[in-house]
């Protein structure tokens, strides 16, 4: 909702997707439908935050899994809502159907 994106867009954000410009909080994203990659819009710095503490979350699911964290190389690969099912390196976000059933509400 903050920031216009779709849905599916959401879905394939990367685990690095946001960065600060000037001290301003980024948001670094694919807009597939209409052929823009990596571009960026400012967020507010809640949004910002929340998604660190996603971040967060995302690396503990991994060091808990492979008992280590994971490395630069594998961090730029993952995905920031991983699934759990069959992706062990995290590569894999969740469904769109799962994002809706959890966030509808």
């Amino acid at each position: 909702m903050f920031t216009g994106r779709r849905c599916m867009e959401v879905l394939s954000l990367r685990l690095d997707c946001v960065s600060r410009h000037d001290g301003l909080p980024l948001l670094w994203h694919d807009q597939t439908k209409v052929g823009n990659y990596g571009g960026a819009i400012r967020i507010p710095e809640r949004l910002c935050l929340r998604i660190k503490e996603r971040q967060l979350t995302t690396i503990a699911r991994f060091e808990d899994r492979h008992g280590c964290p994971p490395t630069l190389a594998e961090k730029k690969r993952m995905a920031l809502l991983p699934t759990r099912d069959r992706n062990p390196h995290g590569r894999d976000s969740i469904a769109y159907t799962t994002f809706r059933e959890r966030f509808q509400k």
